[in-house]
Formats: C-alpha cells, structure tokens, sequence
C-alpha cells in the first residue's frame, strides 16, 4: 500500500504526466482524425494532493491484498487520520488493522 500511495500522492516536482498540457495518447474523431488529448491543470492538482498538506487519503480499488512485507520510511505519511481501502483485495480484518498499524 505504500508504494500505492506514493503512486497517487506524488510530489510537486516529479515528472509531469502532460508536459505542455498534452497527453501522449490520441483520440479518434467521428471522420476518422486523430485528436490529440489535453489535460488542463496537472500542477492544480498536484498542489492540492501533496502527501504533507493531506489528512486522509483513498486508495479505494487499487487491488491491495496485503499489508506491505516491510514499513519502511512512512513519516511522510504519519499525519494521515483516514484511509479509504473499499474495493480492495483485503480478505481479513487482520490485514486491514496491519495496514493501519504502519501508519502511526
């Protein structure tokens, strides 16, 4: 799970997904054009999503079955008060208290 979260929650200066506001993937048009896609707002949102500023985070469908083999480094996330783990793989309320045992 946590290298789900660093996946979502990622910093402000990590590669951008859309340099120049543009997604490397093309939709077709109805005549058959390709249309390139463009995502408006990347930095936007990556500002309000920095893992220091959030309290709680969702991790809802992002298939854990696990708590993690080791904690490691998790201060970046000490702060966290919620955890949405609907839709996972989780198949005990063991793992699920394990999981939340990594995060103090």
């Amino acid at each position: 799970s946590l290298s789900v979260l660093r996946s979502r929650y990622v910093p402000p200066d990590a590669e951008l997904i859309a340099p120049e506001n543009v997604l490397p993937h093309h939709a077709l048009t109805s005549t058959g054009r390709a249309k390139p896609i463009e995502f408006l707002g990347e930095l936007q949102i990556r500002s309000r999503q920095q893992p220091d500023k959030l309290h709680g985070v969702s991790l809802r469908s992002m298939g854990i079955s696990s708590p993690p083999p080791s904690v490691g480094d998790v201060m970046e996330f000490e702060h966290l008060t919620e955890m949405d783990l609907a839709g996972n793989l989780l198949c005990s309320w063991v793992d699920v208290v394990r999981i939340l045992r990594c995060f103090p």
